[in-house]
């Protein structure tokens, strides 16, 4: 087992985290798709709704150029849980899908597990959303 983790490191990963998530829907709104594919591991897999497994950074701008070229915005909404495990994380959070027209068009959860690399940040390295409406 690894040292225990202080309150301060405890809280210094979680804003992290937060940061990195919301890190995610603001380089997708401003269509960034290189950046947000930075934001996982190279050996990432992304589990979209209804889609085949997808495996590393190629498959990934595959999968969120899809969202860009549809012209939709996703909104993170809230937290539900975050669990810090040495240099493993999992996020539970909740999301919005919005038209052109800013309109509703799916809410749903996320499931992101994270890890914490030798650069000091974390990354996502698994991730699986689906909707709820």
């Amino acid at each position: 087992m690894g040292a225990k983790l202080s309150t301060a490191d405890i809280q210094s990963d979680e804003a992290a985290l937060k940061g990195r998530l919301e890190a995610w829907f603001s380089l997708m709104k401003e269509k960034r798709l290189e950046d947000v594919v930075n934001l996982y591991t190279t050996d990432c897999v992304i589990l979209p709704p209804k889609q085949p497994i997808h495996k590393g950074h190629e498959d990934g701008r595959r999968v969120f150029r899809q969202f860009i070229e549809a012209g939709v915005t996703c909104l993170h909404t809230g937290y539900v849980t975050l669990d810090i495990h040495g240099n493993i994380a999992i996020t539970v959070s909740t999301y919005s899908i919005q038209d052109g027209e800013e309109k509703e068009i799916e809410t749903g959860s996320v499931l992101n597990t994270w890890k914490k690399l030798d650069d000091g940040l974390w990354y996502m390295f698994r991730g699986t959303w689906g909707p709820s409406s």
